[in-house]
């Protein structure tokens, strides 16, 4: 007797949990639902993630070339052409030049005119200008130099950012 009613009390058990166990094929379904939507979200998010990278490291190429570009001018002394841009005006000459670039700061063009052939991504348009200083105008002795840096330089539509830098000649 003893045995039957355990048997009973485990079998009650069983039936009560058994219907309370796992989950039925509504539920399966609406996670797999919610899921499949979170998914088709986070995808397409991804070409505005890849967008957003890529024109970060235009952005950082960018200011690394116009920072080149400075540190040439910076290191030159004040009445002679700097190296980079080659043959670009001193600073006591008002002129301005362009060039273009690859992302390494290498010219696009070699002296006699070839493209370079080690580099196919955008080449960036560099302007540098040098001009008289606002405060200062008409003395040889202080110069603003503006270096403005353009990308994909072949497309109509194209970034641009201006760098802007004021040197002094020391005696």
């Amino acid at each position: 007797m003893r045995s039957q009613q355990l048997f009973t009390a485990s079998s009650s058990r069983r039936r009560r949990t058994w219907g309370q166990a796992g989950f039925n094929l509504i539920e399966v379904s609406l996670a797999i639902a919610i899921c499949s939507i979170g998914l088709i979200a986070l995808m397409g998010l991804l070409p505005t993630g890849t967008e957003a990278s890529r024109r970060a490291g235009d952005d950082t190429l960018a200011t690394s070339l116009a920072s080149d570009i400075l540190h040439w001018r910076r290191i030159s002394p004040y009445t002679n052409s700097t190296y980079l841009p080659m043959g670009s005006p001193p600073l006591n000459t008002r002129a301005t030049v362009q060039m273009y670039n690859d992302s390494m700061g290498n010219f696009a063009v070699d002296e006699y005119n070839n493209p370079n052939p080690f580099f196919s991504g955008n080449y960036f348009l560099t302007t540098y200008s040098v001009i008289d200083h606002p405060m200062y105008p008409g003395v040889l002795d202080v110069a603003r130099l503006v270096v403005t840096i353009e990308w994909p330089a072949l497309s109509t539509n194209r970034t641009k950012r201006v760098f802007v830098s004021d040197y002094a000649r020391w005696q």
